[in-house]
């Protein structure tokens, strides 16, 4: 059952397809990041409003670019999205605002971000967690509703060590009452794994 969607920044430009990676890096190296980051969340949510009428317990997962979170003026900059909301009548509780917490360096602005939002009525998930630089001392700070395991850890179904990382997150996320999603499963030994492991699939 699609319980949610989540907004993807695709980018099309004389019919040939931009990468969402190569996209954001040209607008930071000609100072339109926070635009266009600005401006993916209002096409998103705008798109979103079509498939929230047909059913209103759906939920979008919403993504940020997680290095303007660093900035206190761009994170100010950032809450014009909830006037969007707020004009297509949908609740914030049918939004999940995804955070990368390890490109986050401003430990104050990240709880900001989190307390301000939580307080409104939003959810807010860790992206990619189990990758990177993630850290579990974040989690005291973010308090997140839900988890997203990066699909690194499922794309080799036979590694051991990637079984244990998950089901260890996966343990201490319910003890915390933290819901788990497992990203990119594609194959059936990967979806094994992952509902061995009492995650939901994503």
């Amino acid at each position: 059952t699609i319980f949610a969607f989540e907004a993807l920044c695709r980018c099309t430009y004389n019919e040939q397809n931009i990468p969402p990676d190569l996209l954001f890096k040209l607008a930071k190296q000609n100072n339109l990041l926070l635009e266009l980051d600005i401006l993916a969340r209002r096409n998103a949510i705008k798109k979103f409003s079509s498939y929230y009428e047909k059913n209103n317990d759906l939920i979008l997962f919403l993504n940020f670019e997680s290095s303007l979170l660093n900035d206190l003026e761009s994170f100010e900059k950032i809450n014009s999205f909830l006037e969007d909301i707020i004009d297509l009548k949908i609740p914030f509780k049918n939004f999940v605002l995804e955070i990368k917490e390890d490109e986050i360096t401003n430990i104050e602005v990240l709880n900001k971000f989190c307390k301000r939002y939580k307080e409104l009525g939003f959810l807010i998930a860790l992206d990619d967690f189990g990758t990177g630089s993630s850290t579990f001392h974040r989690i005291n700070i973010i308090e997140p509703d839900i988890i997203k395991i990066d699909k690194s850890l499922f794309c080799d179904h036979e590694n051991q060590i990637n079984k244990e990382i998950v089901k260890a997150i996966s343990k201490m996320s319910h003890n915390l009452g933290i819901r788990v999603l497992a990203e990119g499963v594609e194959k059936e030994e990967s979806i094994c794994n992952a509902l061995r492991s009492s995650i939901n699939l994503y």
